[in-house]
């Protein structure tokens, strides 16, 4: 495409999420310094947020993803899941449409994050034909890939059969950074249809996004810890260096 752009950043938030936008908003732009596109995934169709009060915001509106009857049950099953409270998370699966390979590479941030420093330092570094994340359980990696599903497990023993559900080096889904070229038309569908296959994810998309990755299409590769010596991003703030990506103040 040769009107492609270098880079994006990409949020999702139904209604319950939206309010966070302005708040993101002014934080990727005057303390991030991120002037580029920023993309808004949403189902909701009466939108509160108008695209022509804010510069350069593109809105998707993709449909929810639903399910079929018995993988829904199943989903719904699995004690302490999220499906029942945060079936919104699923529709992450869309940052693999194609409509983003418009962008040569894709931040996506969870909404309720904390921008803390210039965003430039992740595009600093360049995902070439990878799909960057941070470990789950960094720094000391205690959790393997199994915690991200049922207990079951006679449930999960078919799972286990297939993947290596030991493995500490798994990642979690609230910043991704992924060159746009890994996605394929049928992407969407195939984690789609891993989600059927495997009804067993407690964390919704964070499971399947880590089978899909570590396995069925190994593009994964730990985000680097730090760009220009400002670590990239932390769970928790830590005060005497903070990331420039924070999930908690």
């Amino acid at each position: 495409m040769e009107d492609k752009k270098n880079f994006c950043i990409t949020l999702l938030a139904d209604k319950n999420y939206l309010y966070f936008f302005p708040k993101i908003y002014q934080q990727i732009r005057e303390i991030g310094n991120f002037h580029g596109d920023i993309n808004l995934i949403t189902n909701k169709k009466k939108l509160k947020i108008k695209p022509r009060d804010y510069k350069n915001v593109n809105i998707f509106e993709f449909e929810q993803i639903i399910f079929s009857k018995n993988c829904n049950k199943e989903l719904n099953n699995i004690p302490n899941g999220r499906n029942k409270d945060k079936p919104y998370q699923w529709n992450k699966f869309y940052l693999f449409d194609t409509e983003f390979k418009n962008w040569k590479f894709n931040l996506y941030i969870d909404i309720n994050m904390t921008i803390n420093k210039d965003l430039n330092n992740f595009f600093s570094t360049l995902p070439l034909d990878k799909f960057y994340a941070p470990y789950d359980a960094y720094p000391d990696l205690e959790w393997t890939l199994e915690s991200q599903f049922t207990e079951d497990k006679d449930k999960l023993l078919y799972l286990k059969n297939k993947y290596n559900l030991s493995t500490r080096k798994y990642f979690q889904t609230g910043v991704m950074y992924f060159d746009t070229g890994i996605i394929h038309s049928e992407m969407v569908n195939n984690l789609i249809e891993l989600v059927e296959n495997y009804p067993v994810s407690k964390n919704n998309e964070q499971g399947i996004l880590n089978l899909y990755f570590l396995y069925e299409n190994p593009k994964f590769q730990v985000l680097p810890q730090s760009s220009n010596n400002i670590p990239l991003y932390t769970y928790w703030k830590n005060q005497a260096n903070i990331a420039v990506i924070t999930k908690s103040e």
